[in-house]
């Protein structure tokens, strides 16, 4: 899981570069799009991560 959640944040690293070089509206739109579609899956393997070994 950690894994994972390397690589989420490095994409998200990547997008995050890419709006700041962005110049035209459709392509921040397209990154930030991206860069929303990959904080749902980072919180939810921090929870995960944060909750293993724990009892339910």
């Amino acid at each position: 899981m950690e894994g994972e959640l390397r690589r989420i944040r490095q994409k998200l690293e990547q997008f995050l570069d890419r709006v700041v070089e962005a110049d035209t509206p459709i392509l921040v739109e397209t990154y930030e799009k991206k860069i929303r579609g990959l904080q749902e899956p980072k919180v939810a393997l921090g929870e995960k991560i944060r909750n293993c070994g724990r009892p339910l």
